[in-house]
């Protein structure tokens, strides 16, 4: 009997600046082993520098001589980085696994980040702007592979003077259109060249640090080590929350002297063309600054850590009722800018507004109440589509508890009928349905007449005046 992957994994923010988020289950150690099995075999006998396999979902591909259940879990990665990012996948380059072998270091003073760093639009790809990077092995920390990010910023702790001066070298690259420090040494500009060898240099003692983990280093507020762990994946974006290239996003590898090598796999998510149409791709990038959390695909239900251990079921209701509280302020603030002409009182709830009636009603007011007014329906409209996802992973869920449900029963009876003989069934009563009690019948109701109701097609209605209270009803 086939079992159905249904687990739990949550996603924690590690670093603000770049945006990186880290999920420590993402993949199981099954999942792991099935993707390395995948690129093993485009892999050369003799392996002595980094190497890159492409891996392509279609299974007309690479992965149709592929074992099904392998190929299988690369689509269920596929189908979990496209749930979290919020985007279809559009004209990206194929799923790659890095392969790093093992490096012999006989210098102490060897350099550890021996392909140096970059940002994720080098080499021409100015669409993208998010990189999943998962990692299929663990390598202990004293013996590299970690990925450095020498320019991220940590809260909570000072930074020290070398590290202060290295902030502006990202920029300084960026402005040179420089996207990998290979590049400086081909221009002329000696100052660019500099910036690249101090850049490699923060890195180079960041690499040095991460792998003496036990060392008495001081801590300083910039700079992020991520050690490779099997499962983990960590999520970045190259591009701030204005869409502009974030200087801060220059990263790359260590070196590893595990003697296994490092595998690691990697997508990058871009903004599709057909989005492009009507936009730059920054504006593109700043409204897509956020993994889509909770959400369920590919067996997974994914939740950031405020979300972690709370049940589907709560969820929906939390969700139902945040989304009936945005609906109900949205008409109190429409109300209030009806209201502004008519000098009335609006009392709603323990809400009190006094608009006094006055013939020169001034401007800055006005644009006030519908700035208030168009802030809220965007409140609402995220709040609804929250829920709508939220109700998604409902009902996802309760299909894949169906499916398990049935299997089980039917294992069990097959189990019984090999071991003891036919199973005598009895009649199954008739289904009845759920019950449900006059609160939750009263909540479903409201959840259902919520979501019919789209914010964008949400009927405002004018508001009803008494004469003799100046209320609105």
């Amino acid at each position: 009997m086939e079992s159905i992957p249904v687990r739990e994994a949550v996603w924690r923010s590690i670093c603000t600046k770049p945006q990186i988020w880290q999920c420590e289950e993402f993949l199981t150690s099954e999942e792991c082993a099935a993707i390395r099995r995948l690129a093993k075999a485009s892999l050369p006998a003799k392996c002595f520098s980094k190497f890159r396999i492409d891996l392509d979902t279609d299974p007309e591909g690479a992965l149709a001589s592929a074992q099904p259940k392998d190929a299988a879990v690369l689509r269920a990665v596929d189908r979990r980085t496209w749930a979290l990012s919020g985007a279809p996948h559009e004209g990206e380059m194929p799923w790659a696994v890095h392969f790093t072998p093992s490096e012999m270091r006989t210098e102490s003073d060897q350099p550890r980040i021996n392909l140096g760093l970059h940002v994720d639009t080098n080499n021409g790809r100015e669409r993208r702007h998010l990189t999943f990077l998962i990692y299929l092995n663990t390598i202990p920390p004293s013996e590299g592979g970690h990925t450095i990010f020498p320019l991220a910023e940590l809260p909570g702790e000072a930074a020290d003077q070398s590290f202060s001066e290295a902030r502006p070298l990202g920029e300084m690259l960026l402005q040179a259109t420089v996207q990998h420090t290979g590049q400086a040494w081909s221009r002329d500009t000696l100052e660019v060249q500099e910036a690249a060898a101090a850049l490699l240099a923060c890195a180079e003692r960041l690499a040095a640090a991460a792998a003496c983990p036990d060392a008495q280093t001081a801590p300083t507020r910039l700079g992020l080590a991520v050690a490779a762990k099997e499962g983990r994946c960590v999520a970045f974006w190259s591009r701030d929350s204005h869409g502009h290239l974030d200087a801060a996003a220059w990263h790359g590898g260590a070196a590893v002297t595990a003697v296994d090598g490092k595998w690691t796999l990697q997508k990058f998510r871009e903004a599709p063309m057909s989005a492009l149409k009507g936009c730059c791709i920054e504006t593109f990038a700043s409204t897509h600054q956020h993994l889509r959390l909770p959400c369920f695909a590919g067996g997974v239900r994914f939740v950031d850590e405020e979300d972690a251990d709370v049940p589907a079921e709560q969820m929906q209701e939390a969700s139902t009722h945040e989304l009936s509280g945005q609906k109900t302020f949205v008409r109190l603030v429409r109300s209030a800018y009806l209201t502004k002409a008519h000098g009335c009182f609006v009392v709603l709830g323990t809400d009190k507004f006094l608009l006094e009636w006055n013939d020169d009603l001034i401007d800055e007011e006005e644009y006030a109440l519908i700035k208030n007014l168009k802030e809220t329906k965007q409140q609402y409209r995220d709040a609804f589509e929250r829920h709508s996802r939220v109700k998604m992973d409902v009902i996802q869920i309760e299909h894949v508890m169906q499916q398990c449900k049935g299997r089980l029963v039917q294992g069990f009876e097959e189990y019984y009928e090999h071991k003891f003989g036919h199973l005598v069934k009895q009649e199954a009563p008739e289904d009845e349905g759920e019950r449900y009690d006059p609160q939750e019948m009263f909540d479903l109701a409201e959840a259902d007449r919520l979501e019919t109701q789209h914010p964008d097609a949400m009927a405002c209605a004018k508001p009803d005046f008494s004469d003799d209270q100046g209320v609105i009803r």
